[in-house]
């Protein structure tokens, strides 16, 4: 499902469904987006400030505490400000899984066409 913004629709509301299984999909899926390292920010603090607010998010989404509608759009939010670093850490990803150095996302003669990303991470191959 799209938005108006071309991000897949954040879904963190699955009738049914476990208590174990909800938890790991939240997880799995604010890993994804907030995927910034220590070297991004200037101060051990600051990065561990936004470690606290990723975890209180993803708290608030299990337990069920908070309208999802509210953090959904604070971080749909993020994920648009944020979208090229966000991209650039699942191709750093990539590549330390791989053992490459470039993510699927970058093309060069050798690999284009013939590098699949891994799933959830879409290609920006024009």
């Amino acid at each position: 499902m799209e938005n108006e913004g071309g991000n897949s629709k954040l879904v963190f509301c699955v009738p049914d469904e476990n208590k174990q299984m909800r938890a790991q999909r939240i997880l799995r899926k604010m890993a994804r987006i907030f995927n910034k390292r220590e070297d991004d920010f200037p101060s051990l603090k600051e990065y561990n400030d936004y470690l606290e607010d990723v975890m209180d998010m993803t708290t608030k989404l299990i337990k069920g505490e908070e309208d999802v509608s509210v953090i959904e759009e604070k971080i749909r939010k993020y994920e648009n400000e944020n979208a090229e670093l966000i991209q650039l850490r699942r191709d750093q990803k990539y590549a330390e899984v791989h053992g490459t150095n470039e993510g699927p996302s970058v093309s060069t003669e050798s690999n284009v066409g013939n590098v699949e990303p891994p799933r959830g991470v879409t290609s920006r191959r024009p």
